[in-house]
């Protein structure tokens, strides 16, 4: 759906889209094989050119959830994580990945992302999008105004 809606549409050369294998029985080996694909391709060039990311309810982005683990990864650039949220294991950029591309795009919609969203722009948030929202540059939100509600000058 990607391919058909966003990257054919914007003429994306197919050498410069790397999918990973979420389906895989061994998620552990294809956040490796999808890190190695990523070091290949960006060949001293910022990991990705540009990441397009939601916003969860409860502040989570890229399945960066509150309390999961790879939240403290500081060197590998995708993981396998356990998110008891969804009750199981996901793929996921990490922080590094994510600080170390290029520009950082958000999509939020809905009401139930309102509170979330406010307190991300809150300097001194913790919540996991924060770190990405106030740690890469550039970064710009997309939002619908149900999600924008309870944004105030202060947030």
């Amino acid at each position: 759906m990607a391919r058909e809606t966003l990257l054919d549409p914007a003429a994306v050369p197919a050498a410069r889209v790397h999918r990973w294998r979420a389906e895989a029985a061994d998620l552990d080996a294809a956040a490796r094989d999808y890190e190695s694909t990523l070091r290949m391709a960006a060949a001293g060039a910022p990991w990705l050119d540009l990441a397009l990311l939601g916003l969860g309810a409860d502040g989570h982005t890229a399945s960066l959830f509150p309390g999961t683990a790879a939240l403290a990864e500081q060197s590998r650039l995708a993981v396998a994580v356990d998110v008891p949220a969804v009750g199981g294991r996901r793929l996921t950029l990490t922080y590094p990945a994510l600080l170390g591309g290029g520009a950082v795009f958000f999509l939020v919609a809905g009401g139930d992302k309102a509170a979330a969203l406010a307190d991300v722009l809150r300097p001194g948030s913790v919540l996991p999008a924060a770190r990405i929202v106030h740690g890469a540059a550039p970064v710009c939100i997309f939002c619908d105004h149900a999600a924008a509600r309870d944004i105030t000058s202060a947030s």
